[in-house]
């Protein structure tokens, strides 16, 4: 007779019930994954196709859904035993419905089509997501609870992303910026400095550099103010004799500048031209036509409380001891907020 030895069944851990269900869950996961991102691609044709005019692609829509609930329904009885389909449905419903938030997103969202490529990286994250919240429904314990962080994950990566109207101002942004650099490199390369005075009792309160002209007003001590116009010109010989005159303010009673004619008003002088009252004075200083004059009432310093418009004498004094701002000075006061024509008044404490 023979005995036949029966071998003893091994006692299994008690982690390893969980373990296994956790290496078969995650298997669905990654299988989950994969077909989310090719319902992803499916469902953004569908939708730009939609947005072209063809209506009828819509229906595709519950179709993909109903072909991804089943999927994770047969991939999940392949690895679990069971088919988990209530949780295949709401996972799967809850994709789809984001892959048509990336089209409602192409128009003012935050997430755009998959098939535009901008946001081909956060449609995978969405999935991924997606995914890992399908493990909600799979069990065991730890992917339960994976699956629910993945979930609460998903409005706040969405939260985090720019809408449409945040991305184009920061393009918009981005386009000024690079444009303002380029007319910073203009300007120093070819730009009109503002002419400003070391006057004693004078101080230039704010320059408005535009590129091919600059203006400056001035404030003295005792709040008379004038203003100072620069325009690069080229040389004397290229302008209308009368152009200073017409570029300086006249009085209420004064007729205009005509070309080659200077109205009675305006004066040539050994040094440039004059108001005859001589609240005006006009000089080229190189490629350049400097105009300073007393300030009107509809001037930036007109706003300062007392002030007073300058003397004949204060602007034949301040014609004289007119110069170019440094380039120091322009790289401290201009170029931070130069602007090309767009620029506003800078002021200048201290200068």
């Amino acid at each position: 007779m023979s005995i036949t030895a029966k071998r003893a069944p091994r006692d299994r851990g008690p982690n390893e019930p969980v373990l296994a269900s956790t290496w078969h869950g995650l298997g669905v996961i990654v299988i989950t994954f994969a077909a989310m991102v090719l319902a992803d691609l499916t469902m953004s044709y569908v939708l730009v196709f939609a947005a072209f005019g063809a209506f009828l692609a819509l229906l595709i829509v519950p179709v993909v859904l109903a072909i991804l609930a089943a999927v994770m329904a047969a991939v999940a009885k392949a690895f679990t035993g069971r088919r988990r389909v209530p949780g295949a449905i709401v996972i799967a419903a809850l994709h789809t419905g984001l892959c048509a938030a990336g089209f409602v997103g192409m128009v003012g969202g935050n997430l755009r089509s998959f098939t535009l490529g901008d946001d081909a990286v956060v449609h995978l994250a969405v999935a991924g997501l997606c995914a890992l919240g399908f493990g909600l429904f799979l069990g065991p314990w730890p992917l339960r609870i994976l699956g629910g962080a993945a979930l609460l994950a998903v409005p706040i990566l969405l939260s985090a992303l720019p809408t449409d109207a945040e991305r184009i101002a920061e393009r918009a942004a981005e386009e000024a910026a690079q444009e303002r650099a380029v007319e910073v490199e203009r300007y120093i390369a070819d730009g009109t400095p503002p002419f400003i005075t070391e006057l004693e009792g004078w101080e230039n309160v704010s320059v408005r550099p535009t590129g091919s002209s600059a203006g400056t007003t001035l404030l003295s001590d005792d709040d008379a103010s004038a203003t100072v116009m620069v325009e690069r010109i080229g040389s004397e010989g290229d302008m209308d004799p009368a152009y200073p005159c017409m570029r300086m303010s006249r009085g209420d009673g004064d007729s205009p500048a005509v070309d080659g004619e200077l109205p009675e008003w305006c004066v040539k002088t050994d040094t440039g031209w004059e108001r005859a009252d001589g609240l005006a004075a006009a000089y080229m200083e190189g490629d350049h036509l400097v105009i300073v004059e007393a300030a009107a009432e509809n001037s930036v310093i007109a706003t300062t409380e007392g002030w007073r418009s300058a003397t004949p004498e204060e602007i034949a004094a301040l014609s004289t001891t007119l110069r170019p701002m440094t380039d120091m000075e322009i790289e401290q006061w201009v170029l931070p907020v130069y602007d090309s024509v767009r620029t506003l008044d800078i002021d200048t404490p201290g200068l």
